[in-house]
């Protein structure tokens, strides 16, 4: 089964005939030293005109977990985000419980901006999900200050 059926993929084309959905959301493989494919990171609902979207990362590769891919993925990522795509902020929503995540979020230079109190209804009960945030300036300051506070 292909990744992308070949009408997902005409449906990404505008009408210049020019391949657009990756202008609003797109997905990169994670893969280890070997090449193995590890996970994805990827973005979705872009908007243009405020230049932010949220951020998607899934390492579903158990015996690499806590190794540092996922962190490291974010980086890189960020890097073509925020300096070749020209985006001003990049947000991503988390289940409370999800302490391992949010450290590793934390870690990377996001920061809590809220929660979403009871947000989901998962396995017969309500959960939270915090809300994080990292601007364009915070990741350049901390990953390319070579870049300084220029903005896109």
């Amino acid at each position: 089964m292909p990744l992308v059926t070949e009408g997902q993929f005409e449906d990404g084309f505008g009408p210049d005939g020019r391949f657009v959905k990756f202008e609003r959301e797109g997905n990169f493989i994670i893969c280890d030293e070997t090449t193995r494919p590890i996970g994805r990171i990827g973005f979705h609902d872009y908007n243009p005109e405020d230049r932010h979207a949220g951020l998607a990362i899934f390492i579903g590769e158990k015996d690499v977990w806590s190794k540092g891919y996922g962190s490291e993925a974010i980086v890189a990522f960020g890097n073509w985000y925020f300096n070749i795509k020209g985006a001003h902020r990049l947000w991503l929503v988390v289940f409370a419980d999800n302490l391992r995540a949010q450290r590793a979020y934390e870690k990377v230079g996001f920061v809590r901006e809220g929660t979403w109190r009871e947000n989901v209804y998962l396995d017969g009960k309500w959960a939270d999900e915090h809300l994080y945030g990292l601007l364009r300036r915070e990741y350049n300051a901390r990953y390319r200050p070579d870049l300084g506070e220029t903005a896109l």
